[in-house]
């Protein structure tokens, strides 16, 4: 039985460090995996023939790209007696997000598994009093995808996945935007201040690092906290991004006409966590997936929140990009994930984190579009426009999107 910790790698390597060298991290580590992962794997490692294993963690990883090594090695070696699934209720006073409840054998007896749900009380565990208590079958509880899959919506008509008409990509990481309470804390300095840009600056800060022509040329136009909103996009509160891929990095680095850029990311470099440090963006992503019309969207959310850019805006590593293959219209697709069925779906086979849910780029592909004809999406397409236009002049959309939920469902 245990509450092994959670731990993301991210931040953390110092803590994985020790267990990736060694023969079992080699065997079990997994890009974007947790550290109480290590911790089923050796439970099912050590565990006797028919042993029982039970552990209470956050929900997020039966949806993970980072746990399918983790749900590969239960599916081949164990199995599933019970799931109790708390959700969003206060576990620990410290730790937030969806927590649940797994109890596994260390045998293969295909039996199904007791599938058990809360949503009032933590208590209600002890009290034997569920919203949910059913049984879902051995065969479908763990796709072919190593999901698992514990809520199922079903769609009625044939539908396309977001992948096969668009392309889905993540934003750019830069190690780092600017400098944070935790790497001011670690590395103090009366020089800086919380909040200081490094590869992300305000406008004001842009104007004190005076520029070349060149240099602003490098520049782009960059999302800052309350500039992205559902259908719209607030462009005046925007920030300038260093743009410093490959080519850009050997400039400031080597070209007198970018002195100013190299005085300033050298000025910052000890905030700097890049692979490329100091004048290299961490992950600078494909410069042509900014640059054309998109769709962008933050991983997390509570309720859907895609916009429409048609301004070149590049964003970071909490949103996700969408551009179109071929003939697909963003402006349909846009409307398919800002609607209810689209928050229904997402709650039911994303992560759920914190109060809402963690989509990221493999699950966002995997996202349901329905195989329609070109007059259909021209009337969605059409209220999509006027949701638009009205969102720009501040006014309420409130009925036009209910109307647009409506004809979205018959879609579906």
């Amino acid at each position: 039985m245990g509450n092994p910790p959670y731990i993301k790698e991210l931040g953390n390597e110092k803590v994985f460090a020790p267990i990736n060298v060694t023969p079992f991290g080699k065997k079990y580590h997994a890009g974007k995996m947790d550290y109480w992962y290590f911790f089923m794997h050796k439970a099912l490692e050590i565990s006797k023939q028919n042993g029982i294993i039970s552990f209470i963690t956050s929900r997020y990883w039966i949806n993970s790209s980072g746990a399918k090594k983790l749900i590969k090695n239960i599916k081949e070696t164990a199995e599933f007696i019970n799931i109790v699934d708390i959700g969003d209720l206060k576990v620990f006073d410290n730790v937030v997000g969806h927590h649940m409840i797994s109890i596994i054998t260390n045998s293969l007896t295909r039996r199904d598994c007791h599938y058990l749900k809360i949503s009032n009380d933590v208590e209600n565990i002890s009290k034997c009093i569920f919203d949910e208590n059913r049984f879902i079958k051995v065969d479908e509880l763990i796709n072919s995808d190593y999901e698992i899959v514990v809520e199922k919506r079903k769609i009625t008509k044939t539908t396309l996945t977001l992948d096969s008409v668009c392309f889905v990509s993540q934003g750019i990481v830069e190690a780092s935007d600017r400098i944070s309470q935790k790497m001011y804390k670690k590395n103090p300095d009366p020089k800086h201040f919380v909040g200081e840009g490094i590869f992300v600056l305000s406008k004001e800060e842009t104007d004190k690092l005076k520029l070349t022509q060149e240099e602003k040329d490098i520049l782009e136009l960059y999302e800052d906290s309350g500039c992205i909103n559902r259908y719209h996009i607030d462009y005046s509160k925007t920030r300038n991004l260093i743009y410093s891929d490959t080519t850009n990095r050997q400039k400031i680095e080597n070209e007198k006409k970018f002195t100013n850029l190299k005085k300033h990311l050298d000025y910052m470099s000890d905030y700097i966590t890049s692979t490329y440090k100091p004048y290299g963006l961490h992950r600078a992503r494909d410069y042509n997936d900014f640059i054309q019309n998109k769709i962008i969207g933050p991983s997390m959310f509570e309720s859907p929140c895609f916009a429409y850019d048609k301004k070149k805006l590049f964003v970071g590593m909490s949103y996700n990009i969408i551009t179109a293959k071929d003939d697909t219209n963003l402006l349909f697709i846009l409307a398919l994930l800002n609607s209810e069925f689209a928050k229904n779906w997402f709650y039911e086979n994303a992560k759920h984190r914190g109060i809402g849910v963690d989509v990221g780029v493999d699950k966002l592909r995997q996202f349901p579009i329905p195989d329609t004809s070109a007059d259909i999406q021209k009337e969605i397409i059409d209220l999509v426009n006027s949701i638009i236009q009205m969102k720009n002049s501040n006014k309420d959309t409130s009925e036009e999107e209910a109307i647009l939920n409506k004809e979205i469902n018959k879609l579906y």
